[in-house]
């Protein structure tokens, strides 16, 4: 019998680490293979549909289906961004009233926070009763290979009180360093990016803080009187009516509503973890009906999904690699 040196040890340990993996691949390859290929529609178009809404993770179902197999089960989410390619005279949005606001039970803050469940998420619902507390920062310099910053930092600086992540940005193969937004991105009244984006949906502000959603060019939406804005999409809610929306997996969250008495609603859903797997669009619409909201729109998700409140992360993030760079992001003051 040879005896086990130091040496022999430590191979043994690799060669056991290596095995455990390889065997964990060819499970994980076996399981998603069985859900791609096997008899249940709904259960494959839901794993394509939360694969292909990722960055990073795009290339497992493009192994396995083509890109028109891929189109035709994403098409539900498509349709939803492109019903809102609407002329500036067809948009109506609600005139909202903040003088009748209420306060909330929360000590005074002006900002109350809920736990909200389903089937296969949680997260967080955040209520700021005064929308002019309300604004969306960005970075000071745009592009391509530049940085972000980290909401962290936002979320703890003076005079805010909390923060969440905003619009889309350029992301290719899940390497971004969040220094290029997507869309259209609008501050202080100033059109500042209109970046050419397949189907992007603006969410901003007018000048009497009243959320508008919709599809617009930087153009289209100036002169619609958004001050302030960034992009992502889809529309949840328009007008008081939700938007059904097929094609969409489960993910983290985050979106953003205004109730008709001008109060702003944050929702955060937690993902990618074993305490809550995500939410579709369906899940996060009938939540934002639910709270009352006019307006809703869904933001930026998955590994950018953060919601902070006094310096503190509230929500779980999605993400083993922690937190990620953006270049817009919504403030509370």
């Amino acid at each position: 019998m040879k005896k086990l040196t130091p040496v022999r040890i430590i191979g043994r340990i690799f060669t056991s680490i290596l095995i455990f993996i390889l065997c964990l691949l060819i499970f994980v390859i076996c399981t998603v293979s069985t859900v791609f290929r096997g008899p249940s529609d709904t259960m494959r178009t839901l794993l394509v549909s939360s694969l292909m809404e990722t960055s990073a993770m795009k290339f497992v179902p493009r192994a396995f289906f083509s890109d028109e197999e891929i189109d035709a089960m994403m098409k539900g989410n498509t349709d939803a961004y492109n019903a809102y390619i609407d002329s500036i005279e067809e948009i109506e949005i609600t005139i909202l009233q903040k003088d009748s606001v209420e306060a909330s039970e929360d000590n005074g803050t002006g900002i109350t926070i809920e736990d909200v469940y389903g089937e296969t998420y949680c997260g967080k619902m955040m209520i700021i009763d005064d929308p002019t507390r309300v604004s969306i920062q960005v970075i000071d310099t745009f592009s391509e290979t530049g940085e972000g910053f980290f909401l962290r930092d936002l979320a703890n600086a003076d005079g805010v009180v909390a923060a969440f992540n905003g619009g889309g940005f350029l992301d290719n193969l899940g390497t971004g360093n969040g220094g290029m937004p997507l869309g259209v991105t609008i501050k202080d009244g100033e059109l500042l990016a209109d970046y050419a984006w397949e189907c992007p949906v603006t969410v901003g502000f007018d000048k009497n803080k009243k959320l508008i959603v919709g599809s617009f060019t930087g153009k289209q939406a100036l002169d619609a009187g958004i001050v302030e804005a960034c992009s992502f999409g889809p529309v949840l809610v328009k007008n008081g009516t939700v938007t059904p929306i097929s094609g969409s997996g489960l993910n983290p969250r985050t979106a953003i509503g205004q109730r008709a008495d001008g109060a702003i609603l944050v929702l955060a859903i937690d993902g990618r973890q074993p305490h809550s797997l995500g939410a579709t669009y369906n899940d996060i619409a009938a939540i934002m009906e639910d709270y009352g909201a006019v307006n809703a729109a869904n933001l930026d998700g998955g590994s950018s999904s953060m919601l902070f409140y006094e310096g503190e992360l509230i929500n779980s993030l999605g993400s083993a690699v922690g937190e990620r760079k953006i270049p817009t992001a919504f403030v509370v003051r």
